[in-house]
């Protein structure tokens, strides 16, 4: 039987500041994978340049935007023994954010999904803030614009 690949979802830290935020194991698939989902190609390749030569590498934009059609392709290298690594913008992958679309549609093909650890804004703020993190509900972040933050909040 072919060996599937494995779709590693990968912390990406908030700021231009990775030494000593990111683990070793983050580190060593940055370096050596060559295909990367990010839902923004340019900060990725920047943030990747920070420690590594970026040629050859391909970077495949998922957002919000990006059509569900989109998806097979990565899923189809994964099954014939390819592995991708999944980038968020900012802290850890999937957590409000696009890339649940792919982990779903991975799962789904029965492909291995392997989080890694790394920094996590929500979880960054929470224990930062003096509040209770026994018990918290995250509902996604605050609309970026002042009209959508005041109907939220």
């Amino acid at each position: 039987m072919k060996r599937q690949g494995t779709l590693y979802l990968l912390p990406m830290p908030l700021g231009d500041h990775w030494e000593g935020v990111l683990s070793g194991k983050a580190l060593e698939l940055l370096k050596s994978l060559d295909f990367f989902v990010t839902e923004y190609p340019r900060t990725a390749r920047r943030f990747i340049t920070q420690f590594r030569d970026v040629h050859p590498l391909t970077f495949e934009e998922l957002n919000k935007r990006t059509p569900p059609t989109a998806i097979k392709p990565w899923i189809d290298k994964l099954a014939e023994g390819r592995d991708i690594g999944y980038l968020s913008e900012a802290g850890m992958p999937c957590i409000a954010d696009p890339g649940r679309r792919l982990v779903t549609a991975a799962h789904a093909k029965g492909i291995h999904v392997v989080p890694v650890s790394g920094s996590s804004a929500i979880l960054l703020a929470l224990v930062a803030s003096g509040l209770n993190g026994q018990a918290f509900t995250f509902h996604g972040y605050l609309s970026p614009k002042k009209s959508g933050r005041e109907q939220e909040l």
